[in-house]
């Protein structure tokens, strides 16, 4: 594969649409759009105010942009 965009093609469907949400997640906490407490998993705020989403968020940020971000997009 000569090209990130080749890569990215020959990924499986569900590997690239995981990754690209992973990607959006992370972009929009480090650039303030999203506050990471908003998706972070508290199961007293998912099952008590019934924010749902909380149980399927947490799972779409990755952390800060590092080294060990791309490694951990790159390992799915």
């Amino acid at each position: 594969m000569s090209s990130p965009a080749e890569f990215y093609n020959s990924l499986p469907p569900l590997s690239k649409a995981y990754g690209t949400t992973c990607l959006i997640f992370t972009t929009a906490v480090q650039l303030g759009l999203l506050d990471w407490m908003l998706i972070a998993l508290s199961y007293k705020l998912a099952f008590s105010r019934f924010q749902v989403w909380r149980l399927i968020t947490n799972f779409f940020f990755l952390g800060k942009f590092s080294i060990n971000f791309g490694i951990r997009l790159l390992m799915m």
